[in-house]
């Protein structure tokens, strides 16, 4: 057999009893298998293998075992052997299959997709800003004029069931960066080790667990903002902010009885009157 070319790979599997090959492939050319899809099998164990000699689609089966320029024979051998040499050739890009861009919708954002950048805020968002702006700079204030007449205002008090902020357990200011968190934290991990604190071995181990829960936390991107959110929530109801969201409408108000429209039958509608299930006309 000869060496393959600098686009051509060699992939050895083997199939049979519950392992399938394991790719959707078109022949219809008569003379090559071109993969459509990778699918659970042994193409797909040997792509996380081998990651860069990896199946993809649109590449193409050349030849099985030494069979070659005849799709329907590479398929028999395929049908009739367990042990595969396939020979891919690499696929060019106007053969890859692509999926289509999703139709923009106005003012619907499609899931998993980040945010754009000029998405305006929700109008509960904004308020909610502008009342925290406001409580804490008429706090400050109070402070202030508490000062200059000699007077310390107290801290208000934490709430019990308030939890412990993850920022204070690791030592760092809530706009601190990756590299400060990694830092604080291999710090703190070495410094609070149980080994280190034979005499106070269970308040280490508290601590370090602690520490741990705190970067899981931090350390996550997503599970940061969470957190974050949470604080900013605990600290308006500390300043007993609260806002009336009854005069903020829907985007869109559907009638309950559009809602429930038995399938086949748009001329009419189903309710619920006295514990009775009925079925009504739109007329």
């Amino acid at each position: 057999m000869a060496a393959p070319k600098a686009n051509q790979w060699m992939v050895t599997v083997k199939i049979g009893g519950n392992t399938r090959l394991g790719v959707d492939a078109d022949w219809s050319d008569g003379k090559t298998l071109f993969i459509k899809a990778v699918l659970a099998g042994a193409v797909q164990d040997w792509n996380k293998e081998h990651p860069a000699k990896s199946v993809q689609a649109g590449d193409r089966v050349i030849s099985v075992n030494g069979v070659s320029g005849d799709a329907q024979a590479m398929v028999k051998e395929i049908k009739d052997r367990s042990l595969l040499q396939l020979l891919f050739q690499k696929g060019e890009d106007k053969d890859r299959p692509t999926e289509p861009e999703p139709v923009p919708v106005p003012g619907v954002q499609r899931a998993g997709m980040p945010l754009p950048a000029g998405m305006p805020p929700r109008t509960v968002d904004i308020l909610l800003e502008l009342r925290a702006k406001a409580a804490e700079k008429a706090e400050k204030k109070a402070v202030a004029a508490a000062m200059s007449h000699g007077i310390k205002k107290a801290p208000a008090p934490k709430d019990k069931n308030e939890p412990p902020s993850h920022y204070e357990v690791l030592e760092i200011d809530m706009k601190a960066d990756e590299t400060a968190v990694k830092k604080s934290y291999r710090k703190l991990v070495l410094q609070w080790h149980p080994d280190k604190h034979p005499s106070d071995r269970d308040e280490a181990e508290v601590k370090i667990r602690q520490i741990n829960l705190a970067y899981e936390t931090i350390s996550n991107p997503l599970k940061r903002q969470g957190y974050d959110q949470m604080l900013q929530a605990l600290e308006r109801k500390r300043l007993n902010i609260r806002l009336e969201t009854q005069f903020i409408k829907p985007r869109m108000s559907i009638p309950k009885e559009f809602m429930l429209c038995p399938l086949g039958y748009s001329d009419k509608f189903v309710r619920i009157v006295d514990n009775k299930f009925m079925v009504q006309s739109r007329e």
